[in-house]
């Protein structure tokens, strides 16, 4: 979670994962997530697209 802070970065971050781990880069404070949860979070990814319903109904709209 990022909320304002009274800070030179004016954010600060609130980590309720494990996984992810707020670190302090140069003044900087990032949220650093480790390199195998990379990996397992393109394991449920997404497919970018067009969805089957809305070719179909493209397809019907340029008929006419």
């Amino acid at each position: 979670m990022v909320y304002s802070a009274r800070n030179e970065q004016h954010l600060a971050f609130k980590v309720h994962r494990p996984d992810w781990i707020p670190t302090d880069c140069d003044g900087l404070e990032l949220v650093k997530r480790p390199k195998g949860a990379e990996k397992a979070s393109m394991a449920g990814h997404i497919k970018h697209g067009w969805s089957n319903a809305s070719k179909y109904r493209k397809i019907k709209k340029f008929d006419k």
